[in-house]
């Protein structure tokens, strides 16, 4: 059966042996110089997104093949796959997502400033850090997913699960709402493969070592 796209994490992208990992949220600024008095000259260039340089791990031929065959057919135009932060999937605090269990958290404010928001629906006392990183499905047609880390650096839910306003980056785009639910423990976000990017890799030995792609957040 063919896979659907976009690609299901646990059929791509969770299963990789990732040897190291370049994750970064793109800059969105031009800069045209300097004024007399050294005043930066800069200008805003569209929305921030995520992207990451993967490098996998030397792998036998066969598995290789596997790993290559379903990079083939995400270097397809127009197609996608879901892609986890790397290294880290879970929150600080919690590294196995445990303490979160079942809890089903939820946005439950958003204040005006863009870069602020709250939840709710989490254990009591649960943490949140700098650093952790969670997504969201806002919008439909097409259905958009948004992936965020938290620059606060502690949040701590109250007694009933709800925690105070904390910051996150980037800003947070139109069309996010209170009672969306939220993931913690394995955030996504929808990505494309950079074109160009892939490498094969080099075979010897039976090992093939050098295999890796670039991704790019894609909002469609």
């Amino acid at each position: 059966m063919a896979f659907p796209f976009p690609m299901p994490a646990e059929n791509f992208f969770a299963s990789l042996k990732i040897q190291s990992c370049e994750f970064d949220l793109t800059e969105n600024v031009i800069s045209s110089g300097f004024t007399e008095d050294g005043d930066g000259l800069t200008a805003r260039l569209g929305a921030r997104r995520w992207r990451a340089s993967i490098t996998l791990a030397p792998a036998y031929w066969d598995d290789a093949d596997a790993t290559m065959a379903r990079l083939s057919i995400l270097r397809e135009a127009g197609r996608s796959l879901f892609v986890h932060p790397v290294p880290r999937a879970f929150p600080r605090l919690d590294p196995m997502g445990q303490v979160l269990g079942a809890a089903q958290p939820t946005i439950s404010g958003l204040p005006a400033n863009p870069r602020e928001m709250r939840l709710t629906g989490l254990p009591a006392g649960y943490v949140l850090s700098a650093g952790d990183g969670f997504s969201f499905a806002y919008g439909a047609n097409p259905v958009r997913y948004a992936f965020h880390r938290i620059v606060s650096m502690r949040t701590v839910a109250s007694g009933t699960g709800t925690t105070p306003v904390f910051e996150v980056t980037p800003a947070l785009r139109p069309g996010a709402s209170i009672g969306t639910p939220v993931v913690l423990a394995r955030p996504f976000f929808k990505a494309v493969i950079v074109p160009g990017s892939a490498s094969p890799g080099t075979s010897r030995g039976g090992v093939t070592r050098g295999m890796g792609f670039d991704v790019i957040q894609t909002p469609r």
